[in-house]
C-alpha cells in the first residue's frame, strides 16, 4: 500500500514543479515586456521634444542673373537679407592737349672720343633750344646714354675676326609739349639740330583734365549702378504685387558694400617720322624743305571707372 502511494505521489511532485517553471517563465516574460513599454514611451516622449525645441526655419539660396545687362541679382529666403550685387559704368572723353616726346642724338666716328664729343655737342645745342622753350616744354629729362663699337661686316660662314671700324654714341631725352600747337615747330628744329631718332609722339590730355575726368567718370560709374539696383527692386516690387506708385525707392535699399575700379586708356601714340639723305659716317641732318612742318592732329583719351556694389532691398 505504500509503495502505491509513492507511485503516486511522484507525478504530482512533477507537476507543481513544471507549473512553478512555467509561473517563474511568465514573470520574466512580464517584466521584458514592462522595460520595452517603457523604454518606448521614452523615446517617443523625447522625439516629441525635439521637434517641439527644433523651430529654426531653414533658409535656401537662390540666385538669378538679368541677361543683356551688367548687373547680378542674388538672395536669400530671408527678407531681411536679400541683396543685389550691381556693377556700373562711367566713361568721360578728355581733349588731347600735351605732348610726351622721346627723342634720340646720335653720332658715328672713327674713335669713341670723337663720337662722344659730337653727340654731347649736338645734346648740349637740343637742350638748351628746349630750355629757351620753356614756357611750353616740360619735365625735360636725360634718359641713356650709350656708347658701342662699330663692327665691319663678316661675309657668311668665315672664320675672319670681328674689326671695328668706329664708334656709334647716342644721348637720349624725353619732355613734354603744353601746347599742341607748337608740336610740329619744335620737331622740325630738332631734326635741324641733329636729332637722329624720334622714337614717339604721345598725345595726352592734361594732369589737371585727367583727375577731373576720373572724378567724373567714377560719379557716373556709381549712379550707373544705383539705377540698376532700382530697376531690379521696382521689377521685384511688381512681380509681387506691391503696388510701386508713389513709392521712394531709395528708402527701399541700403549700400552694403562698394568695390571701385578705374582704367586710363590712351589712344594709339602718334609716330613722327621723316626722311633724310644718308652720308658716309652717319645720316646728315635734313634741310628745310627736305622737312616741312609735320601738322599734329589731336584726339581724345577715354577715361572710364566701374564700381560694383552690394545693396540691401528692404520690404
Amino acid at each position: 500500500m505504500n509503495r502505491y502511494n509513492q507511485q503516486q505521489q511522484r507525478p504530482c511532485h512533477k507537476t507543481t514543479t513544471t507549473i512553478v517553471i512555467i509561473v517563474i517563465l511568465l514573470s520574466v516574460l512580464l517584466s521584458c515586456y514592462s522595460h520595452c513599454q517603457f523604454s518606448r514611451e521614452d523615446l517617443t516622449t523625447n522625439t516629441q521634444q525635439t521637434n517641439n525645441t527644433s523651430t529654426t526655419p531653414t533658409t535656401t539660396p537662390t540666385s538669378t542673373s538679368t541677361t543683356g545687362t551688367t548687373s547680378t541679382t542674388s538672395t536669400t529666403t530671408d527678407s531681411n537679407k536679400r541683396v543685389i550685387n550691381v556693377r556700373g559704368e562711367g566713361k568721360v572723353s578728355v581733349k588731347q592737349t600735351n605732348a610726351d616726346i622721346s627723342i634720340s642724338i646720335e653720332s658715328k666716328k672713327e674713335t669713341a672720343t670723337l663720337a662722344q664729343q659730337d653727340v654731347s655737342q649736338k645734346a648740349t645745342s637740343i637742350v638748351q633750344l628746349l630750355k629757351t622753350n620753356n614756357q611750353y616744354i616740360t619735365k625735360l629729362e636725360t634718359t641713356s646714354i650709350s656708347l658701342y663699337p662699330i663692327y665691319k661686316p663678316l661675309p657668311v660662314n668665315t672664320n675672319e675676326t670681328l674689326t671695328i671700324i668706329g664708334y656709334q654714341a647716342t644721348t637720349s631725352l624725353s619732355f613734354r609739349v603744353i601746347i599742341i600747337e607748337q608740336i610740329g615747330k619744335i620737331l622740325d628744329q630738332l631734326v635741324q639740330l641733329g636729332v637722329g631718332s624720334i622714337s614717339g609722339l604721345n598725345l595726352i590730355a592734361n594732369d589737371t583734365e585727367i583727375n577731373r575726368a576720373k572724378r567724373e567718370a567714377l560719379r557716373l560709374a556709381t549712379l550707373d549702378a544705383l539705377d540698376k539696383a532700382k530697376v531690379v527692386l521696382l521689377a521685384t516690387f511688381e512681380f509681387k504685387g506691391i503696388n510701386i506708385e508713389g513709392m521712394n525707392i531709395n528708402d527701399k535699399m541700403e549700400v552694403l558694400e562698394m568695390n571701385v575700379e578705374s582704367s586710363y586708356a590712351y589712344t594709339y601714340p602718334y609716330r613722327y617720322r621723316y626722311n633724310y639723305a644718308t652720308a658716309a659716317g652717319g645720316g646728315a641732318a635734313p634741310s628745310a624743305e627736305a622737312s616741312p612742318t609735320v601738322p599734329v592732329v589731336a584726339g581724345e583719351d577715354s577715361i572710364s571707372s566701374s564700381v560694383t556694389l552690394k545693396v540691401k532691398a528692404r520690404d
